[in-house]
């Protein structure tokens, strides 16, 4: 049941995309301001934002279970996935931004950046060229790989819980950087795993093994130095980024095939 909700979860996402009644944060923004209003500790605001909605969902699989037996892990698990992936269109911002720069247009490109809360500092369309590159392949990570890759590693409380401490990230007691590095550090280094199968081998890997235990790396920034290495980059910005979500394609179907073998087996 658990491969099965993980597969029509993803359907949903990558047809549908985001929306609908799982995606509306209303609840979770009042809790924000709660948090915020209350001016608590980054540790309270764990507890409230993160580890309080986590054990609710908890509890309520547990008892679900009770009644629906094996059918709650299809029906909890595929909402609570779904939830997981976030109501950040990826797709559609991806093909948005780039047709903004194959049409020359790097300033249109900079501005679908910062409405989706990036400070656009370079100065020149290389800079732009591998700041978008570290957003993208950082926003692909956390949108799909890292919630895919701890629901099937511990199950959907986890992979909800992964989400809420990204939500967590833009309140006034935010979770500690270090913290959410660590939780960041197994997706980012399996997604890098899989720029090395799909391209440069020896050449990734020197970059994984390298910053292989560095728990407090910047996730963007590893994944863009593995993804660089992983084919030979071209010079120009347009084939570059073109490049970045090619790869990112090709990892999301090598680990549908990945996890497909793990949760079957």
């Amino acid at each position: 049941m658990s491969y099965l909700a993980f597969i029509l979860a993803t359907g949903l996402y990558l047809v549908l995309g985001p929306g609908g009644p799982l995606h509306k944060d209303t609840w979770y923004g009042r809790l924000k301001a709660y948090v915020d209003e209350s001016e608590g500790a980054s540790l309270y605001a764990l507890f409230v934002l993160v580890i309080g909605p986590a054990i609710a969902l908890a509890l309520i699989y547990h008892l679900l279970g009770g009644l629906f037996g094996g059918l709650n892990t299809l029906i909890v698990g595929t909402a609570a996935l779904f939830f997981a992936f976030g109501r950040e269109d990826f797709p559609t911002l991806s093909q948005r931004f780039l047709s903004r720069v194959s049409a020359g247009d790097h300033h249109g490109g900079s501005m679908i950046l910062e409405e989706s809360g990036v400070k656009v500092a370079a100065d020149d369309v290389d800079a732009f060229a591998d700041q978008a590159s570290e957003f993208f392949l950082h926003m692909a990570m956390r949108r799909w790989f890292g919630p895919a890759i701890y629901f099937v590693l511990l199950g959907p409380v986890a992979a909800v819980a992964y989400r809420l401490v990204m939500m967590a990230e833009t309140t006034a007691s935010p979770v500690p950087t270090i913290a959410v590095r660590l939780i960041d550090w197994l997706p980012s280094r399996l997604l890098a795993v899989s720029f090395a199968i799909i391209g440069d081998a020896e050449q990734t890997a020197a970059v994984i093994k390298s910053r292989a235990l560095d728990f407090d790396d910047d996730p963007a920034e590893f994944l863009s130095d593995a993804c660089r290495k992983s084919s030979e980059a071209p010079e120009s910005p347009e084939p570059r980024l073109r490049r970045v979500f090619k790869v990112l394609e090709n990892s999301l179907y090598a680990w549908l095939a990945v996890i497909s073998l793990i949760t079957l087996i």
